[in-house]
């Protein structure tokens, strides 16, 4: 994790969340599209086996989610960006259009951080450069924003 005051800064954003939207964007969301023909049929398993011969870059993904922002998003909702390297251009992207119509935004990155640090009002570094690590701790934090979320709605309904 970066630091006490990005943790502090996190542990407050449940308390924002009402009457707001969470927007969640992160760097494994698809935007290529590859196509070729199909040679034949696996014999260990009945799928067509296929030749790449093009692929094709569309929006979509995170590029996708950027605009549904720009268009839908108000001050005081938040941004989840994921990306392990910080450098994801489509989630960097986002974090901008995140950040022009007054969005705040929590990144998460590896050790570095990358361009993705800049945009982010709470920054969470997992410290390693192994996007296998990386996406561990990634997922260590949804699982625990999560279950604290779970936890400030049962206290607020009285269970």
């Amino acid at each position: 994790m970066s630091g006490a005051g990005d943790t502090n800064a996190l542990l407050a954003l449940p308390d924002r969340f009402t009457d707001l939207k969470v927007w969640v964007v992160g760097d494994l969301m698809i935007d290529e599209y590859v196509s070729g023909a199909v040679e034949r049929i696996s014999p260990e398993a009945p799928v067509p086996v296929v030749r790449a011969q093009g692929s094709e870059h569309r929006l979509g993904g995170a590029a996708n989610v950027a605009r549904q922002i720009e268009a839908l998003a108000r001050p005081r909702d938040v941004l989840m960006a994921f990306s392990t390297s910080g450098n994801s251009p489509n989630v960097v992207q986002a974090a901008q259009a995140a950040r022009r119509v007054g969005c705040s935004v929590v990144a998460f990155t590896g050790a570095r951080g990358g361009e993705l640090a800049g945009h982010a009002d709470v920054l969470l570094k997992a410290p390693s450069s192994t996007v296998a690590r990386i996406q561990e701790v990634h997922t260590l934090c949804i699982h625990v924003l999560c279950e604290s979320l779970d936890a400030l709605i049962r206290a607020e309904q009285g269970s």
